[in-house]
């Protein structure tokens, strides 16, 4: 009998520690549980803000708009495009709309305006050369005035656009081109009552060339 009961007492004594081995799992798995569910949401909670339309927003009305919804921004970069004006957000990231927390960092790329070519030097090139270099990077020829110079006819002597200027595609051009060199003129000298030998010899002193003569009757000069 003294067997049976310490038998008894000692299946009751396991039976206590497995309750209270489970017990102590159990409580492990519910506060494990209420940790993740509500410690640590509202440990890492932050306010969610809903971001706003920036696209076309000169750079200045988008850091207000990101300022009143407490969002951070960088400039990630810039994009040529003429139909958006110069300094204004072509491209945000996130996209508008999106859900993000509070304090989150928007890229914003800003749009350059329309796109900008280098102009190179023309000047010493024949007028066809010059037009075909401008059409080929996407300008246009402008007004195309003449003048005397010691360049060869219809050689770019002068250009509006400087060299190495960064114009916009699509920019007049205006050229000069020469005409040539300046003739030079001198003065006719008076023949008149000359002998023709002595109007020779004026005309090659003023570098002038005797043309067509013709022989005609006076009654007051003496004959040549």
């Amino acid at each position: 009998m003294p067997k049976d009961l310490n038998k008894i007492t000692r299946k009751l004594n396991d039976n206590k520690k497995l309750k209270k081995t489970l017990i102590y799992f159990i409580s492990i798995i519910v506060f494990l549980f209420i940790f993740d569910l509500v410690i640590m949401p509202w440990y890492v909670y932050e306010p969610e803000v809903k971001v706003p339309n920036l696209i076309n927003k000169s750079r200045a009305e988008a850091e207000n708009l990101l300022n009143d919804k407490d969002l951070n921004f960088r400039i990630a970069g810039t994009h040529y495009d003429e139909k958006v004006p110069r300094n204004c957000v072509i491209l945000q990231v996130p996209a508008p709309n999106s859900i993000v927390k509070e304090g989150r960092q928007i890229a914003l790329y800003i749009s350059g305006g329309e796109p900008m070519v280098k102009m190179p030097s023309l000047v010493g090139k024949s007028l066809r050369e010059a037009k075909l270099i401008i059409q080929r990077i996407g300008l246009k020829v402008g007004t195309v005035s003449e003048t005397e110079a010691e360049n060869e006819r219809e050689t770019v002597v002068n250009q509006r656009v400087s060299t190495g200027e960064q114009v916009s595609k699509g920019s007049l051009v205006d050229l000069t081109i020469s005409t040539g060199p300046a003739e030079q003129k001198t003065t006719v000298p008076n023949l008149f009552g000359k002998s023709l030998e002595e109007a020779k010899r004026l005309l090659t002193e003023n570098s002038l060339v005797l043309g067509n003569t013709t022989t005609i009757p006076s009654q007051t000069l003496l004959p040549n």
